[in-house]
């Protein structure tokens, strides 16, 4: 990038210090280039520090058929400017680190069990206060939970005794205990506020909290192949009281293929998590824009862009995907291997216009397909800036046998239905994109 700047800067100079006329210059190509890269680094003792190796097979970026002319008109003088890039080309990449850490696996279902457990920790501190108002009223103790909510001591049906997972007992004055019901998927032990203390304990994550330790873990990430092609062109036309620009880029395509993330415990291949995204690319297309610089906001005329991934993969480490509420999720899901997958994620929008345009969104997975297509509108100001919907379709279809359950529950709880041609269901918008219109219910 600095080369080309350096090459813009000495024709703009030479050009620009010649007297009025016209000039040109070029070049084919120019870059920078790297080939079997190799590094690495590896400690006396992996205690406080890390090892790592890192390999580049090919590094290519840089420019080509670069063109900059120069006219000086007797009011205007104008400037275009002509390349393809920046170019990237880069294979085999490869970054391998050994490091020592906490067990984020177990870390992270503590921290799950720690939002859990703040339902009963808040409905027990909420108990405690409402006690004490009882005791000023009438010089004792309550009998029962009911009776603090029959004489409007606390609102049962407020956060957080609405929650279902847990029931609350008083054993005055000794003890407020916190029960996990039937609805408890984590079958938690009770959790007990000690009266005369005034202190909370019991429950999982107490004594969870002391087993995280410090373990060898090994992070790779491998791509063996980054690419990037770009061509653009760019006409400037100044004045001593205007600078306006015109920017033109006929095609760009950014593509990444096989990159691969891991992080495992070293001897414990079964808790490695992976994500995979054998194929990702976005494209940006006929993107044309203008505008004087230095007044108003360049404005889009049109353009066309897309961003796909394929085979995306996510690999769940096996002890977090036991994790009651994760496995419940899987479980909904259809998920059985521990492998949350997407075959396709792709989003096109194609811009028509100065404010028109079209969207299409599709989303297919073993568990849901989902489709969207439909038009948009917006205005392209700072005072009255508006995204506008229009006849936008979406349609689900919900694979798994689970997420159609889920979907039957929440009409049955919210008493709403869908509208559905056959097993799919279909969902018309419209309006304002922070205010929609939703239609199907």
């Amino acid at each position: 990038m600095r080369i080309l700047f350096s090459v813009i800067l000495l024709f703009g100079s030479i050009l620009l210090g010649q007297a009025s006329g016209v000039g040109k210059g070029s070049f084919s190509e120019t870059g920078f280039f790297i080939e079997n890269f190799h590094a690495d680094w590896n400690p006396h003792r992996l205690e406080n520090n890390i090892s790592f190796s890192f390999d580049l097979g090919e590094f290519k970026f840089g420019f080509k058929d670069f063109t900059l002319s120069y006219d000086d008109a007797v009011d205007d003088q104008y400037i275009n400017l002509e390349f393809s890039g920046p170019n990237l080309q880069l294979t085999r990449f490869s970054l391998n680190v050994k490091m020592l850490a906490r067990d984020w696996i177990k870390s992270e279902r503590i921290k799950r069990l720690e939002r859990l457990q703040s339902i009963p920790n808040s409905a027990l501190l909420t108990l405690a206060n409402a006690i004490d108002l009882y005791w000023e009223d009438h010089e004792k103790y309550p009998r029962s939970y009911d009776e603090l909510a029959i004489k409007n001591y606390i609102d049962p049906k407020a956060y957080p005794f609405t929650e279902q997972s847990w029931a609350y007992s008083l054993e005055l004055p000794d003890k407020i205990i916190a029960h996990a019901t039937q609805y408890n998927i984590y079958e938690s032990p009770s959790i007990v506020y000690d009266w005369a203390s005034r202190t909370i304990y019991g429950g999982i994550v107490e004594n969870d909290k002391e087993n995280i330790k410090t373990i060898p873990w090994e992070l790779s990430l491998q791509i063996p192949e980054i690419n990037q092609q770009i061509s653009t062109r760019t006409n400037f036309t100044y004045s001593l009281d205007h600078a306006f620009f015109d920017f033109f880029q006929k095609y760009g395509k950014f593509r990444i293929n096989g990159l691969i993330l891991s992080l495992t415990p070293i001897n414990d291949l079964s808790n490695q998590i992976r994500f995979s995204i054998p194929d990702f690319s976005l494209e940006l297309n006929q993107i044309a824009v203008s505008g004087d610089l230095g007044s108003e906001p360049p404005k889009i005329h049109k353009g066309k862009g897309k961003i796909s991934i394929r085979n995306f993969e996510i690999k769940i480490p096996e002890e977090l995907s036991r994790d009651p509420e994760i496995e419940h999720i899987l479980e909904r899901m259809g998920i059985w291997n521990n492998a949350l997958k997407v075959r396709l994620f792709e989003l096109s929008l194609n811009l028509l216009n100065d404010h028109t345009g079209e969207i299409d969104l599709i989303f297919n997975s073993p568990f849901m397909k989902i489709e969207l297509d439909g038009d948009f509108s917006f205005r392209q100001d700072d005072i009255h800036p508006e995204f506008l919907l229009h006849q936008m379709e979406v349609k689900i279809h919900p694979v798994a046998l689970g997420i159609r359950k889920w979907i039957r529950e929440w009409e049955k709880e919210n008493g709403r239905t869908l509208n559905r041609r056959g097993a799919t269901i279909v969902i018309k918008i419209d309006g304002p994109l922070n205010n929609p219109v939703i239609h199907g219910f």
